[in-house]
């Protein structure tokens, strides 16, 4: 058994890189942090993050699936993501959810999302197929979000 520096949790060996002396789920968070630090430098978006400020959750708080580090399945792993895209990586707008999650939510706005949420529950129930028809009731309210950007 060692102690996490980061955590200071007490985990087994198997639990560690070795010789190192931060735990591999502590080793994940560090680096999610680092390469949000890169992007922002690269890309030009507000930064203040430390690994502190983030947890992963046993479960995707979006998709209620659980988070596994070492997973075969890319869909479970963490994945960082910003609350409000526009505000950055900071404090407070960043979590930690699945990587299919992130992936589904990308650059959306709630409203974004929850049209496409209508929208498929719409064709689903009405067997409508994949292309929109001009008559299909959420037509005018994807046109005015769209226009709205």
């Amino acid at each position: 058994m060692r102690t996490c520096r980061t955590c200071l949790q007490e985990q087994p060996l198997t639990e560690y890189k070795t010789a190192h002396k931060i735990c591999k789920t502590c080793g994940f968070i560090r680096n999610m942090v680092s390469q949000a630090k890169y992007r922002s430098k690269k890309f030009d978006i507000p930064f203040d993050l430390y690994p502190e400020d983030l947890f992963i959750p046993s479960h995707c708080p979006l998709l209620g699936i659980p988070i596994e580090i070492r997973s075969g399945s890319r869909d479970s792993t963490p994945s960082l993501d910003r609350i409000a895209p526009d505000l950055g990586y900071v404090r407070g707008n960043c979590w930690i959810i699945s990587s299919l999650a992130n992936t589904a939510k990308n650059n959306l706005t709630l409203e974004q999302f929850s049209i496409i949420a209508e929208n498929w529950k719409f064709n689903e129930a009405h067997g409508y197929s994949k292309k929109l028809h001009k008559e299909h009731p959420h037509f005018q309210k994807i046109s005015q979000v769209n226009e709205g950007q």
